[in-house]
């Protein structure tokens, strides 16, 4: 993948810093779409709104590439994206009670890191 060359001195200059910031800072609930992700990397890095389109669409689309081909990917502090297999197994139509045969098939699976999973446990939603 190749990255342009804004995001890759500020990925070489240590954005990792700013990872954890951004873990630690955490504190609301709200669904995140793509348009948001992009929004973000637009504030984070002096870039055009198209460019920082470009960068999450090439990070998602090379997470999907490689589950898609079976590889694991995983993100440090964030979590690891692979495929599961599910075995074939005999069903039940819920309308007419009729077996049904479901094939085997895989499933991509996301699980999150030890960091990730304590920082959701820290933030006490319920209370």
């Amino acid at each position: 993948m190749v990255l342009p060359r804004d995001l890759q001195s500020v990925l070489r200059n240590g954005t990792t810093s700013y990872c954890v910031t951004l873990l630690r800072d955490a504190k609301r609930v709200h669904e995140m779409t793509r348009a948001d992700l992009t929004e973000k990397v637009y504030q984070a890095i002096a870039m055009s709104t198209k460019e920082s389109d470009v960068v999450v669409c090439a990070i998602f689309d090379a997470i999907v590439r490689a589950v898609r081909s079976g590889d694991r990917v995983e993100i440090r502090g964030f979590g690891t994206f692979h495929t599961r297999q599910r075995r074939g197994r005999i069903a039940r139509n819920p309308k007419t009670g009729a077996p049904v045969e479901v094939p085997p098939k895989r499933i991509p699976f996301f699980k999150p890191s030890k960091e990730l999973r304590q920082l959701i446990d820290s933030l006490n939603v319920n209370a």
